[in-house]
């Protein structure tokens, strides 16, 4: 997800200052119910993949994607939390087991002085 800015064609510096603070307070609130998505338990609704990973911000609009389009409610809290953050995402099974697969070989040079 990416704003694009230069393609607005705004020029006025007041302009770009309100799309700028529009901008930041929309990914805040999607960070916000993103997080809120995870603390109740409901990733599954917005993310099918079991280990796919996919940022708050992204989890957050898919919610309020839902919101709209199904009927869900948005979460009244808006708190950025400070909790430890979820295990980190698994890209794909395939690099996970090659991961665990790493062997390291061990050397021993000893020299005649």
């Amino acid at each position: 997800m990416a704003y694009k800015s230069e393609k607005s064609l705004i020029r006025s510096p007041i302009a770009l200052s309100r799309l700028c603070l529009v901008t930041a307070i929309t990914t805040l609130f999607l960070t916000v119910q993103g997080q809120e998505v995870v603390k109740t338990g409901k990733r599954r609704l917005v993310d099918c993949h079991t280990f796919r990973g996919n940022s708050y911000l992204r989890l957050g609009w898919e919610w309020v994607k839902g919101v709209l389009s199904r009927g869900w409610r948005l979460f009244p809290t808006l708190c950025l939390c400070g909790d430890v953050a979820p295990e980190p995402a698994i890209a794909s099974q395939k690099q996970t087991q090659k991961f665990l697969e790493r062997e390291f070989q061990v050397r021993n040079f000893s020299f005649a002085l």
